[in-house]
């Protein structure tokens, strides 16, 4: 298991950046791996469920599930369905003096051929982590 923790400042208030992210429809746009979003109306709370396709390593699906949920605050998604690689997603929400200073931290199992690369992976996920975060930026404050 390995755990990347990133967070970036966005000039748009906590409730719309909140709003964004805890929407799966949205991560496709701000995520470039996740190809399509099923199993969801948009809307999400504790429990919910839904199904992401990545294009990792070849493309798999994982079902994804809301573990926590505090509106404005806080939400965990974990994947709890999918092969070899298992993140477990915390975002945070915070006001800062010029919108919000978001935060993800992914904890992140591997399982099977993956623990063969893990060493590698912590470093391919920091990458892609900030290219999601600068997505998420260009698109909300744009």
């Amino acid at each position: 298991m390995f755990t990347v923790e990133q967070h970036i400042r966005i000039n748009r208030p906590v409730a719309e950046v909140f709003g964004y992210v805890t929407n799966p429809a949205n991560i496709p746009r701000w995520r470039a791996d996740v190809l399509g979003i099923t199993g969801t109306d948009g809307s999400v709370a504790l429990g919910s469920q839904f199904e992401e396709l990545v294009n990792f390593m070849g493309r798999k699906t994982y079902t994804m599930r809301v573990v926590e949920y505090q509106p404005h605050r806080r939400a965990v998604i974990q994947a709890i369905l999918g092969p070899g690689v298992r993140p477990t997603q915390t975002f945070e929400f915070e006001p800062s003096d010029t919108g919000t200073r978001f935060s993800v931290c992914a904890q992140v199992r591997t399982a099977g051929m993956f623990r063969l690369i893990e060493p590698m992976m912590p470093g391919m996920f920091k990458k892609t982590w900030r290219q999601y975060l600068a997505n998420l930026k260009r698109i909300l404050e744009g």
